[in-house]
């Protein structure tokens, strides 16, 4: 089941909603929530998967703008994941960023190939994500 992001505990915040919806992809589960719950707080809409199964069940009813795919996930990997996502026709204009905790020599390039638009190392900053997420896409591939 997707994580809810704004569960009752959770104090809202009065900055402004961003009209943007974001997937997170992650299957370490601590990584994926406070990545999700940051990015609610800055007013983004986001749902968190912990596996690239539940992100296929997550956008069957949530059509992100981006989606933050972690790479290094088991069973399907972030690469994997995003060519499924990029042959869905409500994401047509999804943008994907990848995490990836290997900062191995061509990564990056291969994250490039795969149709990611920003590949980012954990640990990876909050600045930083949001610069991938409010990056215009004519200038967004590094």
């Amino acid at each position: 089941m997707p994580s809810e992001l704004r569960p009752s505990g959770v104090p809202a915040t009065s900055r402004p909603t961003r009209a943007c919806r974001v997937l997170v992809v992650d299957d370490d589960f601590d990584s994926a929530e406070v990545l999700g719950l940051v990015l609610a707080d800055e007013g983004y809409e986001v749902k968190v998967a912990l596996h690239a199964l539940e992100a296929i069940k997550v956008v069957s009813e949530f059509t992100p703008h981006f989606a933050i795919v972690d790479i290094g996930m088991p069973e399907i990997n972030g690469y994997e994941l995003v060519a499924m996502l990029r042959g869905l026709p409500s994401l047509v204009d999804c943008r994907y960023v990848a995490l990836s905790g290997h900062p191995a020599e061509g990564v990056s390039k291969q994250s490039q190939v795969a149709g990611f638009e920003r590949h980012l190392n954990k640990p990876v900053t909050i600045k930083e994500v949001l610069d991938a997420l409010e990056t215009p896409r004519a200038s967004v591939a590094s």
